[in-house]
């Protein structure tokens, strides 16, 4: 049943996903074509629509990342805790499918976010002279890294991976704690949940200062002087409290759709 859940999250959300990808590529392109405009002419007029076009673009990237978010939030509240909560939760799945089910989708259109706001600022940013260059220079980047530390190589990669998939998972579900237990109410629900979500984020990041200042203090302490291995560990550190966050508010969450889930 997660399968069709997913099916079903990934064509509501495509149908503004994708189009707002395609329609920054396109800015991006024009952008680019801006930025020769404006190199190549005098004209005031061509000069101006060449600055309003890359101002756009500017906005847009702005946007897309905005809209993201906003799309992730949008879909918990709409699908779960308004008059289509009473649909979805008639539905033969468990909690935790609804839940996961968001979380899937949403990581994955953040990487895709991710990916077109990365694509679009090479399209930007394109210059036929300068491909050579790039791509001779990341050739012997890579080549660098993976012939001196081709382990360390690999398994920093999995690691960033890890830290990147947790902490959309992360984003998520702080939003997710905190309209579940705002919709807990009966009344002013909206503004609770904002509450809870500046709560939840000043307890999280007044614990991990502390956790942060402590751990720094003694961790010259405990971990020999090799880079590799400092980077390692701060990292796994880095993913261990992320499971904890996730942890701590996926809990939260799925406490208050399953005993305190308020619907009227």
């Amino acid at each position: 049943m997660l399968g069709k859940l997913l099916k079903h999250e990934f064509r509501a959300t495509a149908r503004v996903t994708l189009p707002m990808f395609a329609a920054l590529l396109v800015l991006a392109v024009l952008g680019n074509l801006s930025t020769r405009m404006l190199e190549a002419t005098n004209v005031a007029l061509l000069k101006i629509l060449g600055s309003l076009i890359i101002a756009a673009f500017g906005a847009a990237l702005f946007a897309v990342c905005i809209m993201a978010v906003v799309i992730m939030v949008k879909r918990f509240h709409s699908n779960l805790l308004t008059n289509e909560g009473y649909l979805m939760f008639t539905l033969p799945v468990s909690v935790h499918s609804l839940v996961c089910s968001k979380i899937i989708v949403s990581v994955v259109w953040f990487i895709g976010t991710g990916l077109a706001v990365f694509v679009a600022l090479l399209i930007v940013t394109f210059r036929v002279e300068n491909v050579h260059k790039l791509l001779a220079s990341t050739g012997e980047f890579f080549n660098l890294i993976f012939s001196q530390y081709s382990l360390d190589a690999a398994a920093i990669s999995l690691e960033l991976l890890a830290m990147l998939l947790l902490s959309g998972a992360a984003i998520c579900l702080v939003f997710y704690a905190s309209l579940a237990v705002g919709y807990s109410f009966t009344k002013s629900k909206g503004l609770k949940a904002v509450i809870f979500f500046f709560v939840f984020q000043f307890a999280t990041q007044f614990i991990g200062t502390g956790l942060t200042i402590l751990m720094g203090s003694h961790l010259d302490l405990y971990v020999p002087p090799n880079a590799a291995f400092l980077w390692h560990l701060i990292v796994a550190i880095i993913v261990a409290a992320l499971l904890l966050y996730c942890a701590v508010f996926y809990v939260i969450t799925t406490s208050f759709l399953q005993k305190r889930l308020n619907l009227e």
